[in-house]
């Protein structure tokens, strides 16, 4: 139980951080498209990463929720997920996402 608490309580805050590295990411000099980094900033709006990110933290922070927060960790795999897919298909542009994005691919 404490683990699994633990473990969902990390990748709430990884996805916050995540959340927050794309959202004030204002050095695009390496990018040749502009629109790509404009794009991934809404796509990481419109999922709500940062505020799922919360969620899960605050879900888990004293007790361990297993139902609210496997959805919550669902619906947040499957907009990881998508994202990925983005990144992938724009990795010239966007490499410097890859990383982050694969830890939290890989963390569930």
């Amino acid at each position: 139980m404490k683990f699994e608490q633990e473990r969902a309580t990390l990748f709430g805050e990884n996805l916050i951080h995540f959340a927050q590295y794309v959202l004030n990411s204002e050095d695009v000099n390496y990018l040749s498209d502009r629109h790509k980094l404009f794009r991934l900033k809404n796509i990481v709006e419109e999922y709500r990463i940062q505020l799922l990110g919360e969620e899960i933290v605050r879900l888990n922070r004293f007790s361990w929720q297993k139902e609210q927060s496997e959805a919550l960790i669902a619906r947040a795999c499957k907009a990881i997920e998508n994202i990925a897919e983005y990144i992938e298909n724009n990795l010239d542009d966007l490499f410097i996402y890859s990383a982050r994005i694969h830890i939290l691919k890989h963390f569930y």
